[in-house]
């Protein structure tokens, strides 16, 4: 089954993750990754705003978030290092419409 950004992200994550759901107990149960990318327009911290624990959580979601992004077949390849560097540099993801 492929991602999508419509997926629910803590939902995905148990599904996928079985063997971690300990570090979901305070994630927001309510998050997609279209949620995701909203949360680099507008610049908030990714701890913050789904409450996530550790930073295997975070690669394990960011991943997701470019499997999804390049399954939606809508924007020119994003890679993990667009992804990553976005959220160090605390900037929108650099998504290019095809046209």
């Amino acid at each position: 089954m492929a991602i999508s950004l419509k997926d629910n992200i803590k939902d995905w994550y148990i599904k996928v993750y079985e063997d971690e759901e300990e570090f979901l107990i305070d994630f927001n149960p309510d998050i997609t990754f279209f949620d995701l990318i909203d949360m680099f327009k507008k610049k908030e911290d990714f701890y913050e705003f789904t409450k996530a624990r550790d930073s295997i959580v975070r690669e394990n979601i960011f991943s997701a978030l470019v499997d999804a992004l390049n399954n939606e077949g809508k924007y020119e390849e994003v890679t993990y290092d667009d992804v990553y560097t976005s959220w160090l540099e605390l900037k929108p993801l650099p998504l290019v419409e095809l046209k």
